[in-house]
């Protein structure tokens, strides 16, 4: 499974976004805040489309934009705090799926986020089979159509 994915997080390249690989027609599109350059480098190599912010504000505009399928976001991005990303996207009502990155991994840190609006929370360092897998699982759960 191809996704699109965004990256935000402080660099001292600041704000920005590019694209690591071309973007196929119908691939799901995943938006990613987080360590930019190895996690960019892992999605990539498992072919799916990678975009990137330095930062909270920036991953926002660029999941919005890209209609993202799915966002990974650090908890501890500034201009905007991974929580703050996970209440505004909820806000708009968007089915963007959203795992939280974070070096917090208290029970009630991984409340916190699920009350925020993240479906997964994931403590660093983070096995790359399980994001994989968290990807994989919240792409096809966004695709299902709605049963009654």
């Amino acid at each position: 499974m191809r996704a699109s994915l965004l990256l935000a997080e402080s660099t001292r390249d600041g704000p920005g976004a590019r694209s690591q690989s071309g973007r196929v027609r119908g691939a799901p599109r995943i938006s990613l805040a987080d360590s930019r350059e190895s996690l960019s480098t892992l999605l990539t190599l498992n072919e799916h489309e990678v975009f990137e912010a330095a930062d909270g504000e920036a991953g926002l505009e660029l999941a919005f934009r890209l209609r993202a399928d799915a966002a990974l976001v650090d908890i501890g991005l500034p201009r905007m705090d991974g929580y703050e990303f996970a209440r505004r996207v909820r806000a708009q009502g968007a089915s963007l799926w959203l795992v939280a990155l974070t070096g917090y991994g208290h029970p009630e840190d991984r409340q916190h986020a699920l009350e925020a609006g993240f479906e997964e929370h994931l403590v660093k360092p983070i096995s790359v089979d399980e994001l994989e897998r968290i990807v994989k699982e919240g792409i096809l759960a966004r695709k299902r159509p709605a049963t009654s």
